[in-house]
């Protein structure tokens, strides 16, 4: 059994560590023994008041934050990314004794997260507008700005990559942050919030609140100074996170959401994956088809397209299939995956927006349109 030594149990609001302003703590569970591992500080909505001032403040237009160079903060992530993996076993135990997954695959899942930092890093000052032949004696000009405070709300399966996953684009676009991670796993969340801290990020940019959804979730996804909310979770959960962004304000959403992701094995495919099914199907529900459209068919008949595959030697095949499959990502004889560069997420109700590759960082960004009169001729 993984013995961690566990650091960080409080709040990080602005930069320091707190407890609850209730002082109530919540216990976060062993899942390989069900025992207590420690208790963490609980927010409710007087924290998450707390953070979200914190965040506005060095969302401020005068704030170190917005004032630094968009170079600079490609540089602090660097810093962090290369703290994390300095960390990386300890991040990686201390996910296995919150999580449950073996360390070995936690310690990838580290070093995987400090490469969305470093993806991220490299686009910090690389955000660019554009210039517009508009009609009339005009210039138009667009600049993209980040789009304010954002509250994002990460799931307990990989509580590490969803936290990189989440932070990385909006960091880079400028933006500030009120992150809660699930309940279950909330340790890995603290542990990188002292390293955010470390490599020098200014008070208020990242702020980490521990607690439940039906209370400091509901917070963040209400509060009327939250410009932005990114979840992944549940449908269902997506569902109310929606609705809840539109009673303070019209808070920008992204949700990477539920999937039920089919892999389409043709009968042109390598005998090693029909091999595989033969000796250790049914692993899964199995269904067998006659023709290319009965399988695309099966294959989009469900609310859910986060993902799909397909298993063929025919290229053309493979991609029919990847057109006409209403899923977020086709991997074609490959499964799930998944890199900081390629774009992630769902269409139906597997969710909306997406998460890492460039379209990752345009969900933290506004665009602004300049247009300036032009003088017929010169002045002179």
């Amino acid at each position: 059994m993984v013995k961690v030594d566990v650091k960080y149990t409080k709040l990080f609001i602005n930069n320091e560590w707190v407890d609850a302003v209730s002082k109530k703590t919540f216990p976060t569970i062993n899942p390989q023994n069900e025992t207590v591992i420690v208790q963490v500080a609980e927010a409710d909505k007087t924290d998450v008041d707390l953070a979200v001032a914190a965040a506005k403040k060095a969302f401020h237009r005068y704030s170190e934050w917005r004032t630094m160079d968009a170079s600079q903060r490609g540089l602090l992530m660097l810093k962090l990314a290369d703290l994390m993996e300095s960390q990386a076993r300890y991040l990686a135990e201390l996910e296995t004794l919150d999580c449950g997954k073996p360390v070995k695959v936690a310690e990838g899942e580290v070093y995987f997260s400090a490469s969305v930092l470093r993806y991220y890093a490299g686009k910090a000052d690389k955000i660019l507008g554009n210039t517009i032949p508009a009609d009339g004696e005009v210039l138009s000009m667009t600049l993209k700005e980040p789009v304010g405070v954002c509250g994002q709300i990460i799931p307990w399966n990989y509580p590490i990559p969803m936290m990189s996953w989440k932070i990385s684009p909006a960091l880079a676009a400028g933006c500030t942050i009120v992150l809660k991670p699930a309940e279950q796993t909330p340790l890995t969340a603290l542990a990188v919030a002292a390293l955010i801290k470390e490599a020098g990020f200014p008070p208020g940019v990242v702020n980490v609140l521990p607690g439940y959804g039906p209370t400091a979730g509901a917070a963040i996804t209400h509060h009327p100074d939250v410009d932005k909310v990114a979840f992944t979770g549940s449908t269902e959960v997506g569902r109310m996170i929606l609705g809840a962004a539109s009673v303070a304000n019209l808070k920008r959403v992204t949700l990477e959401l539920g999937g039920k992701s089919p892999l389409v094995v043709f009968n042109d495919a390598d005998g090693k994956y029909l091999g595989m099914i033969d000796i250790f199907g049914p692993v899964q529900s199995i269904f067998k088809f006659e023709t290319f459209d009965e399988a695309v068919d099966r294959a989009n008949d469900t609310n859910y397209g986060l993902g799909a595959g397909v298993i063929t030697n025919d290229i053309t095949t493979a991609m029919a299939f990847a057109r006409h499959v209403r899923a977020g990502s086709v991997w074609i004889n490959i499964y799930d995956h998944v890199t900081s560069q390629t774009p992630f997420g769902g269409f139906k109700d597997s969710g909306m927006g997406r998460e890492l590759g460039e379209e990752g960082i345009n969900n933290y960004l506004e665009v602004k349109t300049i247009t300036m009169s032009l003088p017929k001729r010169p002045l002179l």
